[in-house]
Parts: structure tokens; sequence; C-alpha cells
């Protein structure tokens, strides 16, 4: 029909001039719906409040353009004297590239819209049905989208798939009922998968008061190490699922500790918290303030050397020097979050009308340009860090280590690497966003790269009760790392603060109550 009323509007003898002109014709329909995307829709859609009509923007606008090229390219060949079977031919290729594209857009709009909304939506809501169905959706909308997509191109290019669905239903449902519990443990592993409870590396506590670290997970079981006994323990996933499982790697590595001490009546409690408290924060491998720790074990270390043997002090110094880079660390990461900070603010104010050329180019040069710097020097201070070995561990462990926080550097830059193009070359519809993906890397640098220590885990003393032999207090405190020292890290640090407790409570002239130490194993953090 288009290509009739372009004949009318330009009569020619000639099958090629009229192939020329209908392609001309269609391309210039083309060059005029993209100035028309880029210019008038774009700065109608800048007006709104909303950024769903931006985002659909971004993610129609080339396709389109695509398929308004392709569609006139097939509409002008009909001026050629081409076959039928040929024009046929290239009209099923102009459906399928039709259909592809349409996958492509129902992808997009599920990840980009339906799902990143629907998250932020999520939580605003007391409601845990679309806690569900988000990831539900992230999962199998997409894998719904190809699927659709391949049945549609096998019906446009005459292929016959009922008998092959009738069929393939008829199999899946006899070998559903003759793999009911296979079928289970596999469902369960994709689950837990799609939404992990733990994952390899994790240290798990089952239900039967086994502390496991996580091997692997699988389709149909999980391979778990039972520290007790150094063996492994293959779990079929529908148990795992159907059980309270207690990660204790998560939300940190860090693990809580209460250490009940029973202290009588007559004694000073003000004094015995505050030795408690020093003897806690003197430790290298407790959590706490890195500037307090810091000095606290220089002045540890000093009172050790008429008593303590070389090998002693040698660790502690070491400690010491392991704690000095983690604060450079953190240093480089606190002016990481603040450069991030000022690039979203000031991306919020000027991205609400599309970001220009120059205003590009001016945050580049002012912002952009530093936190490239700043994310080097946090690679490097967290390289150097790891590869400065803990002085109780393993070399195994400390090549673990170095390659975990490698892995971590590789991710934060990549992420940058990420975040850097979007700003350096923004894309029309996706530019109302760039503060939200700024916002994103910053809190996963604070949240997955290296969290920093909250005040609230630096090492504690709260009263307890009033006991029959004296005063229960509770000595609160986190371990750094749990995983470490074959997962021994622990027992290790509790031995140590215990024992120096009872010397220096010893020296100090503070008796102990009867029963006199209780340790508690607690993971609220």
């Amino acid at each position: 029909m288009a290509f009739n009323l372009i004949c009318f509007v330009f009569p020619t003898k000639s099958p090629l001039i009229s192939f020329l002109i209908s392609l001309c014709i269609w391309f210039a329909v083309a060059i005029a719906y993209y100035f028309m995307v880029a210019v008038f829709i774009r700065v109608l859609c800048a007006r709104t409040s909303t950024k769903i009509d931006d985002l659909l923007l971004g993610i129609m606008r080339t396709p389109i353009l695509i398929v308004i090229a392709s569609y006139g390219l097939v509409e002008s060949l009909a001026a050629l004297p081409v076959a039928p079977s040929a024009y046929k031919f290239f009209l099923r290729l102009f459906y399928t590239l039709l259909t592809f594209i349409l996958a492509y857009i129902g992808w997009k709009i599920i990840k980009l819209i339906v799902v990143s909304f629907g998250e932020k939506w999520a939580q605003k809501t007391e409601s845990k049905v679309d806690d569900i169905l988000i990831p539900l959706v992230d999962f199998l909308g997409p894998l719904l989208t190809v699927i659709v997509a391949i049945l549609v191109f096998c019906s446009i290019w005459g292929l016959n798939i009922t008998s092959v669905l009738v069929g393939a239903g008829i199999i899946g449902l006899v070998l559903g009922l003759s793999m009911q519990d296979a079928l289970t443990n596999i469902f369960c592993g994709v689950a837990m998968l799609v939404d992990p409870a733990f994952k390899t590396g994790d240290l798990i506590i089952l239900p039967d008061g086994k502390i496991c670290v996580v091997e692997r997970i699988g389709l149909r079981s999980t391979q778990l190490y039972f520290l007790n006994e150094h063996s492994l323990i293959y779990t079929p996933n529908s148990y795992l699922a159907g059980v309270m499982i207690i990660n204790i790697t998560k939300p940190t590595v860090d693990l809580k500790c209460n250490l009940e001490i029973t202290v009588p009546y007559s004694q000073d409690l003000t004094k015995v918290e505050s030795i408690l408290k020093e003897i806690v924060c003197a430790h290298p491998c407790v959590l706490g303030d890195l500037e307090t720790k810091i000095e606290k074990l220089a002045k540890n270390i000093e009172g050790m050397k008429p008593f303590s043997n070389g090998l002693e002090i040698e660790k502690m110094e070491s400690a010491k020097t392991k704690l000095d880079l983690e604060r450079k660390v953190f240093q480089n990461l606190q002016r990481l979050l603040e450069m991030l900070k000022r690039l979203r603010r000031e991306l919020a104010l000027k991205e609400q009308d599309g970001l220009s050329r120059e205003e590009v180019g001016e945050i580049k040069s002012r912002q952009v340009t530093p936190i490239e710097d700043e994310v080097k020097a946090v690679t490097s201070a967290v390289l150097e860090w790891s590869h400065y070995k803990d002085p109780w561990i393993s070399e195994e462990e400390a090549q673990q280590e170095e390659e975990r926080w490698q892995a971590q550097n590789e991710k934060l830059r990549l992420l940058w690497s990420k975040l850097l193009k979007r700003i350096s070359r923004p894309v029309l519809g996706f530019d109302v966003i760039l503060d939200e993906e700024v916002r994103i890397f910053a809190d996963w640098i604070a949240k997955e790269y290296k969290p920093f220590i909250p005040p609230w885990k630096e090492p504690d003393v709260s009263f307890k009760e009033f006991g029959q032999s004296g005063i229960a207090l509770m000595l609160e405190f986190y371990v750094d790392d749990i995983r470490l020292e074959h997962f021994q890290r622990q027992s290790r640090v509790i031995k140590e603060i215990a024992q120096q407790i009872q010397t220096r409570f010893a020296n100090e002239g503070i008796e102990l109550s009867v029963p006199q130490m209780k340790l508690l194993f607690d993971r609220h953090s």
C-alpha cells in the first residue's frame, strides 16, 4: 500500500528509479523520526517529573529507527522485478527482525523499568508480596520473553511446533511423576541460586548444630564441609530450602562474642569496666576505632617487652603495621565517598533538562578526573594492605586473602569503568538517572567492597544482673574475620582475651567470683 502511494506521487516507468525513490523516502522518514525524538520528544520527557518516559525513550528510540528503515527497504523491493518467493523470504526476514527487536524492548522494559522501579516500590511497602514477585519477574520475565520470541520465529518460518509442544508436554508429565524428588531438589537449587541464603565460602549453622562451610551449591545437592570432623556433607537442596539456616558470615564476616564476667560486689565497677575495654581494644583481631586501637596496641606492645618472648612481640608489631595500612585504606575510601556524594549532587541538579556536551566536559574535569585518581589510590592501598600478611594465618590463607581482594579491586574498577562510560557519553533517556547510578556505586563501596566499622560494633561492657556471688557483667566485642585461621580465629581470640583478663585482674587485685567467666556465642550484627 505504501509503495502504491509512492508510485502515484512519483510516477516512473523504471523499476530501479522507483526502488531508489521509495528507499530515499523511507530513509528520510527514519531520519525525521530520529530528529523528532532527539529534539521534541526529549524536551517533553525532560519536563515531566517521572523518569519512566525518559527510560522508555532511551529503550525504544534506536530499535524503532531500525524497524522503520528495514520496513522501508522491504517495501521498496516491491518496485523491482523480484520473484514472489524471494520477496516472501525478505518479508520473513523483516518479521524475524521485528520479533527479536520487540523481544529486546520487552527485555529492557522488564529489567530497567518493571524490576528497577518495582524494587524501589517494594522497599517503601510493608507487604512481602512485592518482595517475592519482583525477583520472580526479574528471573522469569526475560526467560519467557526469549521463549515467546523463539516460538514466533518458528511460526514465521513455517516450522510446525504443535506436535513438538504436545510431545514435550507428555514427556515432561511422565518425567515429572517419575522424578518428583529429583525435580524438587533441582527447583529448590534454582531457587537457592536466584534468592540465595548463602553462597560458596559462607559459614552456616545447620538445625542440628553442625557448623559447616559451603563448598559448592549444585542444582540437586549442596556440598558442605563439616569443620569439627574434617568431612564433607552432601545435603539435598529440598532439605536446605525447608529448614532454618544461620549464616554466620552475613551480613559481614565479623562475629559478635559475649563474655560474661562475674566480680564480687566489693569491686569498683568503673575500674573493672576500664580494664576490660582496654584489654579488648588492644587486641588486633577485635573490631574498633582504628585510631584508638593502634594507640592502645602500641602501649600494650611496650608493656609486653619485659615479659614476653620475641615471637609474640613480633606478631603484635606486624599486626600493628597491618592496622596502619588498613587505616590508610579507610581514609582513602572516605575521600572517595565524599567525592561521589558531590558528584551525585551536581548530576541531580543538571540532569533535569538533559546534560549538554559542555556540562559533561565540565563535570569530567572538575569531578570525574579526581574520582578516577582516588579510585586508583583506593585499589593501591587495598593491594598494599592485603599483601601484608596477617601474622596468625597460614601462607595459603594469605594467598587466598590477597586473591579475594584482587577480585574486589577488579570489581571496583569494572563498576567504575561502566559508570565513567555512562557519564562521559550519556545515552539519550538514560542521562536522567546518572545520579542514581552514582548512589548505587557508592552504596556498593560502603556495604560490599570494604564496609566501615560502625560505632556500635566497638567493644562495650554492660550490666547483666545481680548474682548470688557478685555482679555479672557482659563484655561484648566483634572478632574481625571468622573465616581466617581455618575458621578458628574466634576460639584463639576468646582464649587470649580470657587469659589477659585473668592476668590483669590478678595484677590489679581484682577477684573473680564463681562462675568466673562464661562465653555466650552470638551473631546479632
